[in-house]
């Protein structure tokens, strides 16, 4: 137990110590989406597109809606759904893993947990490996062989390298997948901490527009838990800046976000992850004043169905961007 302990003492001093440099920057590797053509409205037509995660009441994910089920709002305007893609089409997924020097305790966990989400997704789905410590780095491109994902993973070993580049590592992901066709997201296992820099705000605001939901995995916090008494202020004011983070790339994107507590915790937090992944609806709607590239949008996709089956719909809980602000990428793919 001893051992243990230190070994996890030792991943939070590492990651609050990387967080803290300024890494080299670098050059990431170019990112070529899956060759699988997805569904495309017509030509001429503007569309803004968004994934859409349903649950009910109890926090269950509700699969096998229908176009008529929902419906959006912009700036509290009804808008007409012109494009629905159902809750079984396929997905294309990327795991992006922190691959520090901090994070070489808990390794094992992280690669349990890839090979739990990869093995989960079906034949048809599209999935990609990217780690990062102070640049991202592309383990495995999209593929449909899951097998040389799991050999990825499997040979992610220790490494030195101490910086945490997590802003600029999202960044260059999303604008990686931004074009990619149909279903969509990221699986992020990360602290949440991050190098100084990296224009926060900026990238939350490309995240709105860009239709690629995220969707963090905190990795770390059994170690926190147990370092609890012994961490100074500023420590702990770095993990809660940390969590925050985590959940604002969640918020901004249409994800949904994962603190699991304790290892024992990440077969089930990865099942859920899963099933969100594979459960939503993507949908599109023209927006007025299409050339209008600068003013932000309120969005709000409400979903009703008789779940119960006494003849009236049931109100359903909607996970989605909550606001935007149209650009190219948001029009189209």
């Amino acid at each position: 137990m001893r051992t243990f302990l230190v070994a996890f003492i030792g991943t939070v001093l590492c990651a609050l110590a990387a967080a803290q440099e300024i890494p080299p920057p670098k050059k990431g590797q170019e990112l070529p989406p899956p060759v699988r053509q997805g569904p495309a409205l017509t030509s001429e037509s503007v569309a803004a597109r968004f994934h859409v995660q349903v649950r009910d009441k109890k926090g269950n994910l509700v699969v096998g809606l229908k176009r008529e089920n929902f419906q959006v709002l912009e700036d509290k305007k009804p808008q007409e759904i012109v494009f629905f893609e159902s809750d079984q089409a396929p997905a294309t997924v990327a795991v992006l893993v922190e691959f520090s020097r901090g994070t070489n305790s808990i390794l094992q966990d992280v690669r349990d947990g890839t090979y739990l989400l990869v093995k989960q997704l079906g034949p048809e789905d599209y999935c990609a490996l990217v780690a990062f410590n102070n640049h991202p780095i592309i383990v495995e491109d999209f593929t449909q062989d899951k097998d040389k994902i799991l050999m990825g993973a499997a040979q992610m070993n220790m490494t030195y390298a101490r910086g945490i580049e997590l802003l600029e590592s999202v960044r260059f992901l999303v604008r990686r997948m931004v074009d990619i066709p149909g279903k969509k997201g990221i699986v992020l296992l990360a602290t949440g901490l991050t190098a100084p820099g990296g224009n926060y705000n900026g990238l939350l605001k490309e995240l709105q527009s860009s239709n690629v939901p995220i969707f963090p995995v905190s990795i770390g916090q059994y170690a926190r838990l147990v370092l609890e008494p012994y961490l100074s202020e500023d420590a702990h004011a770095q993990l809660f800046q940390a969590d925050v983070r985590l959940r604002s790339l969640a918020e901004n994107s249409g994800g949904s976000v994962f603190y699991p507590r304790f290892p024992t915790e990440f077969r089930k937090t990865f099942e859920i992850v899963r099933q969100y992944l594979k459960t939503q609806y993507l949908l599109a709607y023209s927006p007025p004043d299409p050339g209008d590239h600068k003013r932000k949008r309120s969005l709000k996709i409400t979903a009703q169905a008789d779940l119960d089956g006494d003849g009236k719909p049931d109100e359903l809980e909607t996970i989605h961007v909550r606001e935007y602000v149209l650009s190219a990428r948001t029009e189209g793919e």
